[in-house]
């Protein structure tokens, strides 16, 4: 059927008219309350801000919906179902072992509803030395359905301190992926578009850098990392959302600090009695 699709009149306000549906095409305005669709998103909403930039009138609109779904049209309103979309978020990651980085990873974890196609998701580290941003890796992410409240990592590669099933893409380089701060960062990007980005060990350059970024990784050793004190928590506050504690790739973040050990996913139902 027919969607709703953005109007740039009403003064310049916009609104919403009937697109391609004659059921709708007789709709006028009767004088009563008018209403507004905000397309700023506030911490945990679906996804508005995520998709391929476009024009509907003089306003940005996106072609691409949160779950990475493409719209019919540019100014095409219908594939933002309130509630139903993917939030994909840089959930978790260990950056620095200390003598030999060999085992560093990345996690995501999708705080939506739905399911979510990674394949139009890439990360990018990067070089944030001296307040820069500077790209220095970019990672595509294949085609893979995340379901709603689970975990895909990215890690350099898995050895006895990181087993593969804890592993989701298996990235190149071995050793030293990802750069070791003071500071540096994480984005994330679907279709171009930079949704999630997390600096650590200080304040790279915007946009990499979410109000504040972390405080130092302390202290730099095996199975210590930052996470996000709640799964998919994001108040847009790097500083706020991320702390050191022990790295739990694949698996619900913990709030240990010490006696640190990365446990296979194999063994995360299984119980002593």
């Amino acid at each position: 059927g027919g969607n709703l699709v953005y109007d740039p009149g009403n003064n310049g306000c916009g609104g919403l008219a009937a697109g391609g549906d004659p059921q709708l095409a007789g709709l006028t305005f009767n004088g009563g309350p008018l209403f507004l669709v905000q397309t700023m998103e506030p911490a945990g909403a679906p996804a508005l801000g995520i998709g391929v930039p476009a024009t509907c009138g003089a306003w940005p609109v996106l072609s691409l919906d949160g779950r990475g779904l493409i719209r019919p049209s540019a100014c095409d309103a219908g594939a933002h179902e309130a509630g139903t979309a993917g939030r994909v978020v840089i959930n978790e990651f260990d950056h620095d072992q200390g003598a030999t980085d060999d085992h560093e990873f990345i996690e995501l974890y999708n705080g939506g509803s739905d399911s979510v196609d990674l394949d139009n998701y890439t990360l990018e580290l990067v070089d944030g030395d001296a307040g820069g941003a500077a790209v220095y890796r970019t990672i595509d992410l294949p085609s893979s359905s995340l379901p709603a409240g689970e975990f895909f990592v990215i890690c350099g590669q898995t050895n006895a301190d990181l087993p593969a099933i804890n592993c989701d893409l298996d990235a190149t380089p071995d050793t030293d992926l990802i750069e070791d701060g003071d500071p540096d960062a994480i984005g994330l990007r679907v279709a171009g578009i930079l949704v999630d980005a997390v600096s650590y060990e200080g304040d790279s350059g915007a946009p990499y850098v979410e109000t504040a970024g972390t405080g130092a990784d302390t202290p730099a050793e095996d199975f210590f990392g930052f996470s996000r004190i709640t799964d998919g928590i994001d108040t847009d506050d790097n500083s706020a959302d991320f702390g050191g504690r022990c790295a739990t790739p694949k698996l619900p973040n913990s709030t240990a600090t010490s006696g640190c050990m990365v446990v296979p996913v194999a063994l995360k139902a299984f119980s002593i009695e």
